[in-house]
């Protein structure tokens, strides 16, 4: 089962989308502050980050850097029209509240998926036999 962390202060929108992926079989845990977020990825194992990009304490981007260190894919969501604009031209993925819950479910497999693909491209690599040398 993937495990999904999702950072959101607003409980009415973590409890809906907690229902939402947990219908969908992925086991979830919620953090509505940063910091627990970052303390989180550091000692659980964590297949995708989906956070807000406002949250108690600040905002999102200390743990988006703790999930790059990681290697755990990630996409915000937010409603801040700036910081929508400025995803938009650093091609970043992202959720623009609000959004449908089909939207979200399609995005979180989307990126859950492709996190599999690379690592099983990764795996294949590692494991075939190191090039013939022709003498």
């Amino acid at each position: 089962m993937k495990h999904i962390l999702l950072l959101e202060d607003d409980s009415d929108v973590s409890s809906v989308l907690t229902r939402l992926l947990e219908e969908d079989n992925y086991y979830v845990s919620v953090s509505t502050r940063a910091a627990d977020a970052i303390e989180m990825l550091a000692r659980v194992k964590v297949d995708l980050l989906v956070s807000d990009v406002l949250v108690i304490g600040g905002t999102a981007f200390a743990a988006v850097a703790a999930a790059n260190q990681r290697e755990v894919p990630y996409f915000l969501i937010t409603g801040s029209l700036e910081h929508m604009a400025e995803f938009e031209a650093n091609g970043e993925f992202h959720l623009a509240k609000p959004f449908k819950l089909a939207e979200f479910l399609g995005a979180v497999r989307d990126r859950i998926g492709r996190a599999d693909d690379e690592a099983e491209v990764e795996r294949a690599a590692s494991s075939r036999p190191p090039p013939r040398r022709a003498f």
